[in-house]
């Protein structure tokens, strides 16, 4: 099944095929399950609480999950904390291939989108699936959190965020990445996530 259906009509009108989960930590341990994971981003740079670390979160339900974030300092008082005791850590990728690679509301945060999809074959093998979210651009709850104050406008943001993705953008975007280092990508989901707050791309790689 074709999941994106452009300029069908109008050009500026895309279909979309979605799928909506509104608990993503049910979503991920379903996705997950059985295979082996690599979750990229899971130190919550700058913010790790470990009450709220999704990382954290998933490895009480699942099969032991690895980790990997730029983060070093975080990563490393993560292993010292003795609660990770499934899985491990890592401030560099690892020189592993994995049945599933998790990589949530990171892509937002790189500086070169292209090359960070790039850097992640590193870790993929063809059978490999990979699962990309980020936040909804056009959430309504994101519009009424914005202000337009006289001469000046406040956004609702986290500050290491470079864009914003849609439900469309995202899949786009990523499809046109790989298909510059000679990969093609196959959508199995396309969708929303808490209540439409997050977008996602579920997906697997071929070669051109």
């Amino acid at each position: 099944m074709t999941l994106i259906e452009r300029s069908n009509g109008d050009f500026f009108r895309q279909k979309v095929t979605t799928s909506v989960h509104q608990d993503r930590l049910i979503f991920f341990n379903q996705v997950t399950s059985g295979k082996t994971v690599l979750h990229y981003g899971c130190a919550d740079w700058p913010i790790y609480d470990v009450n709220y670390n999704l990382h954290y979160r998933m490895c009480q339900v699942s099969d032991a999950v690895d980790g990997f974030d730029v983060d070093k300092d975080t990563i490393v008082q993560m292993s010292e904390s003795g609660i990770f005791r499934e899985g491990s850590l890592y401030y560099e990728a690892p020189d592993k291939k994995y049945d599933f690679l998790l990589i949530p509301e990171t892509i937002e945060h790189v500086n070169n989108v292209e090359l960070f999809l790039e850097s992640t074959l590193k870790n993929a093998d063809t059978h490999t699936e990979f699962l990309i979210t980020a936040p909804n651009a056009f959430v309504m709850s994101q519009f009424n959190a914005n202000n337009d104050v006289g001469d000046f406008y406040i956004e609702t943001i986290h500050p290491d965020h470079n864009c914003w993705f849609s439900v469309y953008t995202l899949p786009n975007f990523i499809e046109k990445c790989y298909k510059n280092i000679g990969k093609k990508v196959v959508f199995s989901d396309i969708g929303f996530l808490q209540s439409k707050s997050m977008v996602y791309s579920m997906f697997t790689l071929e070669d051109l």
